[in-house]
């Protein structure tokens, strides 16, 4: 062609990307460009490994006259040379194939040798085959090892048990230590880390500890370490000793419940632990657990300067005191012993004689540990195309008409602090002995009726609920008051059998008042199935009686009740502070009248008083055998 009509055609990819979308807004998502690995990828997948090798004859004799006319013509395909290199490789490998199966089989072969041009060398086969070879002679060298090394071994055990010495190599005890506990080597010295910073702790302590090589002394007395180890451990002199934090539930100077965190060795399991545990773990452990008091404190210190409550927290040194209810105060200390010989010197001078909270210690120790846990794992927010885009106006980002305020959101995004969920479980602590406290008064007190209270296992350190029955053996099944208590943080719920919802105060006194009044209305409810039972006429009956003197506290019910013939009356009154009081009033004749002259008895009623009857000279000794009696006497 001529020069001026030469046209430069480009081998190469263009530079530009295909579109793959096009946004709203009018950009454009384009698709990655291929790399080289990847076009030539695309390449061999259009390699046709399927079509007929074999052609048919004409096509054969077409191809040997054209290629005796033309010398040298063009692959068309740019893979051709690949693509004959592998129909030849499925060839071989099916021919070998089928001597592989003839030879399996066990069939009678004759293999003759056939002249034929030199095979390839494969490069492929000779490095498996020499890999192979190496494998195999790692195998042996491993297993010479491992035969040395166990021989190593049992001569130093051999050697230990003969000298009765219990040291360990040094390395092994760093072995071990590194199994356990994070080190890091710092220029020439093996530093570690105590602190919880990889379980979500803030708390800005280094924690730091050093590990060094004991000095081997031949004088028991002068070893580095107690056991004889080959390994010691240097910690900062704030984590050394052991500390505690005692919290105690104070009301009018005495001690109600006491609980205490101390920084002593962890109570756990020791995978592949030996026996006796390595003395720098005690260490280790306690110097931990010091750490752990001390974040713990701060956390709580910090929650008493910024808690607001009524009466403000008071914080003095390593002292913080809050009040949970008017006269009882929740007091938190921290105190560091250096020695064992100052601990025990305040064991026996501080003996804690006041019952130990538990659910209160698992508190003291679980809330840290939920903190950290909880800074440790955020949530994804959700959605999470909630954020601004980068360019974006942020007046996309503006809630709409039916957003919530910020005044709606701040609550949910408020998290109680250690000190407040403490002082919830103290409160209701409190409670809960204040409600055993007054049920056990009143059972000391009342022999009749007989009042049961089953505590429910099932509950929470800030609720807990109480089933209370009140009955009479006598009766069984026929007269029996149910009510269940709940006990919160800031007071008792009382739930009675007929749903009602009674709220009570923190006050003790007010529970019992209420216990007083369903025992009365129990007294009720017996007499007046044994009346009916007797066959006698209710006439009234009221928990709230309007009549007669006033009750000091609660109120008074009262029953009366009417014979089967209508000649006598039987009136009981009870409350809580009086008791128990029974009024008779019997048939009474007119003065000057004949009884003839009556034309119905009825009439004989009119007029009588009713008389009080002495209660407790009635024969029998409870409730139910004294009414039972008197209303079979006064029956006819």
């Amino acid at each position: 062609m001529a020069s001026g009509l030469a046209v430069n055609i480009a081998i190469e990819s263009l530079l530009e990307s295909e579109v793959e979308e096009i946004s709203r807004d009018g950009q454009e998502k384009y698709v990655p460009q291929l790399s080289m690995s990847e076009k030539l990828a695309k390449l061999a997948h259009k390699i046709d490994f399927l079509s007929d090798v074999k052609g048919h004859k004409e096509d054969v004799e077409k191809e040997d006259d054209e290629k005796s006319l033309v010398t040298f013509q063009p692959s068309l395909w740019p893979w051709d040379s690949v693509r004959e290199n592998l129909r030849k490789s499925l060839t071989e490998v099916c021919v070998l194939s089928d001597v592989l199966n003839v030879v399996r089989d066990k069939k009678y072969l004759v293999l003759d040798p056939v002249s034929q041009n030199q095979a390839t060398p494969k490069p492929t086969l000779s490095l498996i085959t020499k890999k192979k070879g190496l494998c195999n002679a790692a195998d042996i060298l491993l297993r010479g090892a491992q035969r040395m090394e166990d021989a190593v071994k049992e001569r130093a055990d051999h050697t230990s048990r003969h000298l009765g010495s219990n040291a360990k190599d040094f390395h092994s005890e760093l072995m071990m230590l590194r199994k356990r506990w994070r080190l890091k080597r710092t220029g020439t010295s093996i530093m570690g880390d105590l602190t919880y910073r990889s379980a979500g702790s803030q708390f800005r302590n280094p924690g730091l500890f050093e590990v060094n090589k004991a000095t081997i002394a031949e004088d028991k007395t002068e070893q580095s370490t107690p056991d004889n180890r080959a390994l010691e451990v240097t910690v900062g002199s704030d984590l050394e000793g052991t500390a505690e934090i005692r919290v105690a539930i104070v009301e009018s100077g005495k001690d109600l419940q006491i609980a205490s965190v101390r920084g002593s060795l962890m109570s756990g399991c020791y995978d592949n632990m030996p026996t006796v545990i390595p003395s720098w773990q005690q260490k280790l452990e306690s110097a931990q657990s010091n750490l752990f008091c001390k974040e713990l404190f701060m956390q709580l210190s910090q929650g008493a300067y910024n808690t607001k409550e009524n009466r403000p927290h008071f914080v003095m040194a390593n002292e913080i005191r809050a009040e949970i209810f008017p006269g009882t105060d929740l007091c938190i200390t921290y105190s560091c012993r250096k020695n064992s010989s100052e601990e025990n010197s305040s064991k026996v001078a501080h003996k804690d004689k006041a019952p130990r909270a538990y659910s209160l210690e698992y508190s003291l120790h679980s809330l840290l540990r939920k903190q950290h846990l909880k800074a440790q794992s955020l949530q994804t927010p959700r959605p999470v195309t909630a954020y601004p885009m980068q360019g974006g106006s942020k007046r996309l980002c503006l809630a709409g008409a039916s957003a919530l305020t910020t005044s709606e959101v701040a609550p949910n995004l408020q998290s109680e602090s250690l000190l407040e969920t403490v002082l919830k479980v103290s409160r209701h602590k409190v409670l809960q002995k204040r409600a055993v406290e007054v049920i056990d008064d009143l059972k000391s007190r009342l022999n009749d009726p007989c009042i049961t209270c089953h505590w429910s296992t099932v509950g929470s350190d800030t609720n807990t609920s109480a089933t209370v029955h009140i009955t009479s053996p006598e009766v069984g099944h026929l007269a029996r008051s149910s009510f269940q208590l709940r006990v919160g943080v800031r007071g008792i719920r009382v739930v009675s059998a007929d749903g009602v919802n009674v709220d009570l105060p923190t006050h003790p006194q007010d529970l019992e008042d209420f216990i007083l009044s369903q025992v009365c209305n129990h007294r009720l409810l017996v007499a007046k199935s044994l009346a009916q039972s007797l066959g006698w006429h209710v006439i009234h009956c009221s928990r709230h009686v309007g009549t007669g003197a006033k009750e000091r506290q609660g109120h008074v019910g009262g029953l009366m009740v009417k014979s089967p013939n209508g000649n006598k009356a039987v009136a009981v009154r009870t409350g809580p502070a009086s008791g128990v009081s029974v009024l008779v009033r019997r048939p009474q004749l007119p003065n000057g009248v004949a009884p003839e002259l009556l034309g119905d008895m009825n009439w004989g009623c009119l007029g009588g008083d009713f008389m009080e009857v002495h209660w407790s000279k009635m024969p029998g000794r409870t409730f139910v055998q004294k009414i039972f009696l008197l209303l079979a006497i006064e029956m006819y």
